[in-house]
């Protein structure tokens, strides 16, 4: 669908943080190390423990591989290549494997991850780094 403004501004902050926030949230449910972790309050008093990340980088393409938004992201044309191979060899393995349907691709590295998302109507790339790491 295209981009149309919404009535009001409702979210205050970045909000590639809170994307990948819901994301950590969703996946990691309740299994946090406290001493690693921090309480934060959400909307309609929702607690969330959170992690100190930093968003590298943000890329989000319609299926095509046309950018729609590119936060930080040098080599775009790389990116969007990885991400259509990501879709197509979701494709092929959902075809071997009949498991359901293909979410994301996590990677986890020593400063931080990345989540790669291809969908049949969007391409999404979010790295994210631990603050000293980012700088």
């Amino acid at each position: 669908m295209p981009f149309t403004t919404p009535p009001e501004r409702s979210i205050e902050g970045q909000w590639e943080s809170l994307l990948m926030e819901a994301a950590r949230v969703r996946d990691e449910g309740a299994a946090q190390n406290p001493s690693t972790a921090a309480e934060t309050s959400g909307a309609k008093g929702t607690t969330f423990t959170t992690r100190s990340r930093h968003v590298v980088e943000t890329l989000i393409c319609s299926a095509q591989g046309e950018p729609l938004y590119n936060g930080n992201c040098t080599d775009v044309n790389a990116r969007v290549a990885g991400l259509k191979k990501i879709a197509a060899q979701a494709a092929e393995l959902a075809q071997l494997l009949p498991l359901g349907n293909f979410d994301r691709v996590e990677m986890q590295f020593a400063d931080g991850r990345a989540i790669a998302q291809a969908r049949a109507d969007r391409l999404v790339f979010v790295r994210t780094a631990h603050p000293a790491a980012a700088s």
